[in-house]
């Protein structure tokens, strides 16, 4: 069985690395006061999930 959770965690990483190999441009984000910040997309996708995930992680620690 820890065959298999390795072999996830491998074949999810090598998608992820497929991803941001294909996906590697630089996208415009507007920002407040007109600011545009330039970055890449999958950066930005690793933000946005990390905004969201880690304060559902910390309250699910702190309930229990």
């Amino acid at each position: 069985m820890q065959f298999l959770k390795i072999l996830y965690w491998c074949l999810l990483a090598f998608v992820a690395a497929l991803f941001t190999y294909g996906n590697w441009v630089s996208v415009p984000v507007k920002l407040w006061g007109g600011l545009i910040a330039e970055t890449n997309l999958p950066a930005l996708l690793l933000f946005t999930f990390l905004v969201g995930f880690l304060p559902t992680m910390a309250y699910q620690h702190a309930v229990r």
